[in-house]
């Protein structure tokens, strides 16, 4: 196996194929592969090898599919040095939160993306409380991360409920964040919709962010588009006061918002960009596959 010719790898991308059925799970300890001390990365979707658990100095992994079909092993748990978690294709609370059990406590960056494209289709799936529930789950991590991606545009929530605790206000140290705007202003209605929203449109972004906040990226996935503007402005309003460290605000938008936008992003020196950010992708053969890298471009 290429693995074991190459025993100093410091990254592997390693995704299943059905031949690997023939070999046993010890086929790396018949090699003798024991241990990978150099392995920094590793992006994986079923560790049929037990890889993970031959990384004990693994600093950034990726898991590409859930349910994941692996266990970390011995080299992990108050001894995980994995800092940098990209999650994809997440569909329940209960996995989150297995395969959060990797990363130190101390985690810095996070990716958490539930959407899968077929074909160039979204998959979409209804959990209410889908959002809330994985915020909470995230704010165990509001002492140490700096990096938060949080990419759930495929979930339906058709009676999202608010929660005083669903924000990243609190959150120390995080300074770079991604959201889909229906993330941003459905967690603001109460479970049964009748007073209204919770919290003002105008509000609603500023209600989630952290003083230390540096960039914001946001990702439209259906939402009134004057409703993201009135959040936007809202945002705006409270840079001077409250996110004094703000200087960029990405949109993944289509069309062009109302200029009064653009003026007043100008106005409180915050640079704002429209930026393109393709979900994961998981097609066919011949399927279209979007580029791997966001494309963005300045407002003059």
């Amino acid at each position: 196996m290429l693995i074991a010719l190459l025993p100093k790898l410091g990254h592997i991308i390693y995704k299943y194929n059905s031949v690997f059925d023939s070999f046993e799970n010890t086929a790396l300890e018949a090699l003798g592969v024991t241990e990978l001390p150099y392995l920094r990365t590793l992006e994986i979707d079923k560790d049929l090898f037990s890889i993970l658990k031959r990384a004990p100095n693994l600093e950034q992994l990726d898991i590409i599919t859930s349910p994941f079909f692996g266990k970390a092993g011995d080299s992990f748990g108050e001894r995980s040095k994995i800092r940098t978690l990209r999650l994809e294709n997440i569909s329940s609370p209960s996995a989150l939160s297995e395969l959060l059990s990797f990363a130190v406590k101390d985690l810095r960056s996070l990716v958490i993306e539930s959407c899968e494209k077929f074909t160039m289709r979204f998959f979409e799936f209804s959990m209410p409380g889908f959002s809330a529930d994985v915020i909470e789950k995230i704010r165990d991590y509001r002492h140490s991360l700096e990096t938060l991606h949080l990419d759930l545009r495929d979930v339906i929530e058709s009676s999202p409920s608010y929660r005083p605790d669903c924000t990243f206000h609190d959150f120390e140290k995080l300074e770079h964040v991604f959201l889909n705007t229906r993330l941003v202003f459905h967690t603001l209605r109460d479970l049964e919709g009748i007073d209204g929203p919770t919290v003002e449109d105008r509000h609603a972004i500023t209600r989630l962010l952290p003083p230390s906040i540096v960039s914001l990226h946001l990702v439209w996935d259906g939402l009134d588009i004057d409703r993201l503007e009135q959040g936007l402005m809202g945002l705006v309003d409270a840079t001077t006061d409250r996110f004094q460290h703000l200087k960029l605000v990405g949109l993944d938008y289509e069309e062009r918002l109302d200029e009064t936008v653009h003026h007043a992003m100008l106005e409180a020196g915050i640079e704002f960009t429209y930026e393109r950010w393709p979900v994961s992708f998981e097609g066919g053969p011949g399927a279209e596959e979007p580029d791997d890298e966001w494309i963005a471009y300045g407002i003059q």
